[in-house]
């Protein structure tokens, strides 16, 4: 065992600048390969790397990653640990994640070893940010990965069934724990996004298409939806969700339920809204 005290060399003004532009120079590489290949999220103004993106810029600098290990969590769900190593094996970052664990809502009823693979993935991507970073800002990129952005958000919907899909920000509206209501963070900011309130929607029935008759005499007058195939099928699906749960008391889980007994696609905007709330009334007051 020795005394002596390692001592790291600093590094000139002169080795800095030659670094940065190397950087800049493996960084519109980078750009090149995640416009062409898809290996990036935009959630809000920002883009997020997925872990094939940052495998890609860690292979530029002869970095590798390795998973040290990883292993079920009593409570439920994995964690991982994840290096990152240079050509000679030195490891030079590390970084640990879990998937699958309380707030984790999309991946918490996965299989064991979905969740497994998800953690070291998280876990690889970390491990990477934690040294490659600076580099891909450098690029444009937010450093925070794509897949810890998605973790724990359970969306009700995507871009294929629009009733909780904010097309500003292109990201899903989403609710868990106490949130008083759905919203979706905006990109790197502390910033969120709150879904505006459903309401009915001020869209002109054709004189050819008679109003639906309501069961509820004070609300006949107020339009239900659009013809099939109408712009803004998305806002028509929320108002329809809305009306369902005021005037029926069925709420989206169980507007979707009879939707799929009955083999109606509400993710398609050519469904025919109009006759499915005949059919979604009748099973209610058949039940009633």
């Amino acid at each position: 065992m020795t005394n002596e005290l390692a001592v790291r060399e600093e590094i000139s003004p002169e080795q800095f600048d030659l670094a940065i532009a190397a950087a800049h120079h493996k960084a519109r590489s980078l750009k090149a390969i995640v416009d062409s290949q898809g290996l990036s999220v935009r959630i809000g103004s920002s883009e997020h790397l997925k872990v094939e993106a940052w495998l890609t810029i860690a292979a530029g600098y002869g970095y590798s990653p390795r998973i040290a290990w990883s292993r079920p969590l009593l409570s439920g769900g994995y964690e991982a640990h994840a290096e990152l190593v240079d050509s000679l094996g030195t490891v030079v970052a590390g970084g640990e994640a879990e998937c699958g664990t309380a707030g984790d809502d999309s991946w918490i009823d996965k299989p064991a070893f979905q969740q497994r693979s998800m953690a070291q993935t998280r876990a690889t991507a970390r491990a990477c940010r934690q040294k490659l970073a600076w580099v891909v800002v450098l690029a444009g990129y937010s450093p925070t990965p794509a897949e810890e952005m998605i973790a724990g958000q359970k969306p009700l919907a995507s871009k294929a069934d629009p009733s909780f899909y904010c097309t500003e920000h292109q990201t899903p509206w989403f609710k868990r724990g106490k949130m008083p209501h759905y919203a979706h963070p905006i990109g790197d900011t502390k910033a969120w996004c709150n879904m505006p309130p459903q309401r009915p929607l001020d869209i002109a029935q054709s004189a050819s298409e008679p109003a639906v008759a309501h069961h509820n005499d004070s609300q006949a007058q107020k339009p239900l939806v659009a013809r099939p195939g109408a712009q803004g099928y998305g806002e028509q699906l929320k108002a329809f969700y809305d009306r369902a749960h005021t005037e029926l008391g069925m709420d989206v889980v169980a507007v979707n339920t009879v939707a799929k007994a009955k083999g109606v696609d509400l993710g398609k905007p050519t469904t025919d809204l109009r006759a499915f709330w005949v059919e979604l009334t009748a099973e209610k007051e058949g039940k009633a």
